[in-house]
């Protein structure tokens, strides 16, 4: 678990995003939140998802296309996100 590779690369370090991942059903459910404020670029890194998907941003309404296990998204001080990836 140590040396497994990271589930979020941030595009400033100064503004960290914790991550929980969890699996429901046919679902993977990753909830990430900015710890600090000021604005931050995100990139996760999920190798439980093979292939291409979209995971939908929940009480947002929207979505993102997830390429290869991998996708971006931008957070504002302390911003919660959860997502849902099928």
């Amino acid at each position: 678990i140590i040396n497994s590779p990271e589930i979020v690369t941030v595009s400033d370090e100064r503004v960290p995003i914790a991550v929980m991942l969890k699996r429901y059903q046919e679902a993977v459910f990753l909830f990430a939140a900015a710890m600090r404020d000021g604005r931050v670029s995100a990139t996760f890194h999920l190798a439980s998802v093979q292939g291409d998907a979209t995971a939908e941003v929940l009480g947002e309404d929207r979505s993102l296309s997830v390429s290869r296990g991998t996708f971006t998204d931008e957070f504002s001080g302390y911003d919660v996100h959860i997502y849902r990836i099928e």
